[in-house]
C-alpha cells in the first residue's frame, strides 16, 4: 500500500494497523491511500454543498429545539424546504 508523503513523494506502509487502533487512525490510514483520497474526493460533489447551501442560504446555523424527536422533525421540514426551493427554481428557469 502506497501513501503520499508531505514532501511529495511516496512512501510504502511496511506495518498493518493495529487491532485496537482507533475509529480516528483508522480513518487518517483509510485517507491515505489513492482509494480513500478518491472515496473523499467524492463528498464535495455529492453531499456537503447541500449541507453549505442550507447553512448559508437558508441562514440555518443551529437547531431551535431540543432532544433528538424534535431535531428531527425540525431537520426534516428543512429538508423539505431545500427540496421545495430547489423544485421551484427549476420549475420556473
Amino acid at each position: 500500500m502506497l501513501i503520499s508523503s508531505q514532501r511529495g513523494g511516496s512512501r510504502k506502509l511496511n506495518k498493518p494497523l493495529p487491532k485496537d487502533a482507533s475509529k480516528r487512525e483508522r480513518m487518517t490510514r483509510k485517507l491515505r491511500t489513492e482509494r480513500g483520497k478518491a472515496i473523499y474526493r467524492q463528498r464535495c460533489q455529492t453531499v456537503e454543498p447541500v449541507f453549505g447551501q442550507i447553512k448559508s442560504a437558508m441562514g440555518f446555523g443551529r437547531f431551535l429545539h431540543r432532544g433528538l424527536k424534535a431535531v428531527r422533525s425540525q431537520w426534516l421540514l428543512i429538508c423539505a424546504c431545500s427540496n421545495l426551493m430547489k423544485l421551484h427554481r427549476f420549475a420556473f428557469s
